[in-house]
């Protein structure tokens, strides 16, 4: 029984066509599983992934990327090993973001501290009145209608303590 030439290639064309279908499938399982870039903000400073080759790949996100300096030229900048590293620490946008990280959670931190102090405050008032006693109603014969002016001050501490 011949077949015709048509069909065979298309038989074989199609059989290429799942073969590289499914390799592609099992590749993207196998790296979704192995690399996740991106996770910068839980401190995955130093964690690496591995392709199918097994290749160590970089930790993507924690110090990537960079803050422009000055203005951009159209000359070229003569840099030796010392002021490259030197410009590439200053510059670094993970550095700055961690620093910026850490003096938050330094603020925090004193901001819990804080708490376990004692609250203490002050008041201090003073005041002048007169009273006028026929206003109340009360008339004492051979005294005064009006007391005053007369003053008092106030002075008062508080303190509190959470335990």
């Amino acid at each position: 029984m011949k077949r015709k030439p048509n069909a065979s290639m298309a038989a074989c064309r199609s059989g290429i066509a799942v073969l590289l279908l499914s390799a592609a499938a099992v590749c993207q399982t196998q790296a979704t599983g192995q690399y996740s870039p991106g996770r910068s903000s839980s401190g995955s400073f130093g964690q690496s992934g591995s392709n199918s080759i097994g290749i160590q790949l970089p930790a993507a996100g924690a110090y990537s990327g960079s803050v422009p300096e000055g203005k951009a030229t159209g000359t070229v900048l003569e840099l030796d090993f010392t002021g490259a590293i030197d410009r590439g620490l200053r510059n670094n946008l993970g550095l700055l973001l961690e620093s910026d990280n850490t003096l938050a959670a330094r603020g925090a931190r004193w901001q819990e501290l804080s708490a376990l102090l004692p609250n203490v405050s002050a008041q201090v008032s003073e005041n002048a009145a007169q009273i006028n006693l026929q206003a109340m109603g009360l008339k004492f014969p051979g005294f005064p209608i009006i007391i005053g002016p007369y003053g008092f001050s106030d002075a008062r501490a508080y303190l509190s303590q959470s335990v």
